[in-house]
């Protein structure tokens, strides 16, 4: 799933709102200074509707001359011009506003020229502290698309330029992988006039497996082999991961294609599928607040189950485990206890009787589960709700794909790993399709990867409704 670099002003929705209270404050204390802190109701309605007005130029001029577009992506001089230009575009308009309607002898001149200069300052000196901060807490978090460089050494320098030439990218790079040299474990400077350095961690034998083991969310590839070339943009997609393609050779027959820039490269991305980031806000903005009631609804949950189930099986009242969310990251997922804490341990013991074809182990009248209590859990569903927390964190999402155990993960192949694209969620089209009735592996693997060809807003409250369903029908739960 590739999020596409759009042009909607939710993608900064932050810096706007930001911009918007800055100027505002700056205009007030610009005002009330220049009149002493005593202006009379009249004057007061006045500067409002002046201060409301200015507001509104300012936005349209940020939307018709794309401000916030690449705003993380800009060094310093570029931000302070164009900080300036929009400030003195919309003091233009004021300006021609209040002539056209003859109220330029209302308005003193210095509160112009006072708002003009200290919003360039204080605007200017916030974007630069934001900009810092965001930057800082997306490298902490992880939360940046991780990009492996694939090319051979006559590209290698291309492809190093395309990925740093920007002074901030969107993405981390997790190495190069140089098909036509065995040089693993050595290490490439980014750019000549940059300390950053590139590994190169794999070659063209574990190419395929590596991509499989590690988080690899998007690949930048510029082969000379262009049959080559095809052949690993086939497999890539194949295992969920967005691939942009240096223009050197064509391209036909790619689904969700977009020519965008890397650096100053132009590139051809495509993806299983392509996400506007407004959809993207609207998804996470349903996790946000499903999270913060499930994690409500978990805590009197708590309080009632949690004694029940230590009463039958002493231990923990939730069940904590490692599971593989997006494109393989490891995260820590939360359920009601609902088995005996030797659970996982006597998995082993009963592999024989899984009633699942693949991966996954299912079966029925499992006696590792609590007799009673953990039924009663199973049944309604109970054991789920922890996992708001997961979605609550960023961890999953209220709709997704099942995340799989780190057992799973590790036997994957390529069309195993596209289900992993997204976000893992708590319920999805499998779990409304049958869930346990379905003994099949490739079957949920099928539905899950349909649901992130087909993914859009629509799908997802579709698959929320029937979630409803399937549970007050208690459909499906062992």
């Amino acid at each position: 799933m590739y999020k596409k670099n759009g042009q909607s002003w939710l993608k900064h929705l932050d810096f706007t709102i930001f911009d918007l209270i800055v100027l505002a404050a700056v205009y007030i204390l610009v005002v009330l200074f220049r009149h002493n802190f005593v202006l009379s109701p009249t004057r007061i309605s006045l500067f409002t509707r002046l201060g409301v007005i200015m507001l509104v130029f300012y936005l349209l001029i940020a939307l018709i001359t794309q401000t916030y577009q690449s705003i993380l992506q800009r060094d310093k001089k570029s931000e302070l011009i164009r900080v300036f230009v929009q400030i003195a575009l919309t003091m233009l308009m004021l300006n021609l506003y209040m002539f056209i309607t003859k109220q330029s002898s209302l308005f003193s001149r210095t509160v112009f020229g006072l708002t003009a200069i200290f919003g360039i300052i204080c605007i200017y000196g916030y974007r630069l502290l934001w900009k810092n901060f965001l930057r800082r807490r997306i490298r902490r978090n992880g939360v940046m698309p991780w990009l492996l460089i694939v090319t051979d050494a006559s590209h290698l320098s291309f492809c190093k330029e395309a990925v740093s030439a920007k002074p901030y990218n969107p993405f981390g790079v997790k190495g190069i992988a140089l098909l036509d040299e065995d040089r693993v474990g050595e290490k490439e400077l980014a750019r000549l006039d940059s300390s950053a350095e590139y590994e190169i961690v794999c070659n063209n034998e574990n190419l395929k497996s590596y991509v499989l083991a590690e988080v690899v969310d998007e690949v930048f590839i510029a082969l000379s082999n262009e049959q080559q070339e095809r052949e690993l943009v086939s497999y890539f997609l194949e295992a969920g991961i967005t691939v942009r393609i240096g223009v050197l050779n064509k391209t036909e027959d790619l689904p969700n294609v977009s020519v965008e820039k890397m650096g100053d490269v132009a590139v051809i991305t495509t993806s299983n599928n392509v996400a506007a980031p407004w959809q993207l806000f609207l998804k996470r903005l349903l996790d946000i607040f499903a999270g913060l009631v499930g994690v409500i609804i978990t805590g009197i949950l708590y309080l009632i189950l949690a004694p029940m189930i230590k009463a039958k099986d002493p231990g923990p009242a939730f069940f904590k485990q490692i599971r593989i969310g997006k494109n393989g990251r490891k995260f820590y997922f939360y359920k009601f206890r609902s088995m005996y804490t030797d659970a996982e341990e006597r998995k082993k013991e009963l592999m024989e009787q899984n009633e699942m074809d693949g991966f996954m182990f299912k079966m029925k009248n499992d006696p590792r589960i609590i007799p009673g209590i953990g039924q009663k859990i199973r049944a309604w569903s109970l054991d789920e709700f922890p996992q708001f927390i997961n979605v609550l964190k960023g961890d999953m999402s209220l709709i997704g794909t099942r995340p799989p155990t780190l057992e799973e993960f590790e036997r994957y192949e390529a069309h195993h790993k596209a289900r992993l694209s997204f976000k893992p969620g708590i319920t999805g089209l499998w779990q409304v399709s049958g869930r346990n009735q379905i003994t099949d592996f490739e079957e949920v693997v099928r539905l899950d990867n349909t649901y992130i060809r087909t993914w859009n807003i629509r799908l997802d409250l579709k698959i929320l409704f029937k979630t409803f369903k399937v549970v007050l029908q208690r459909k499906g739960a062992k």
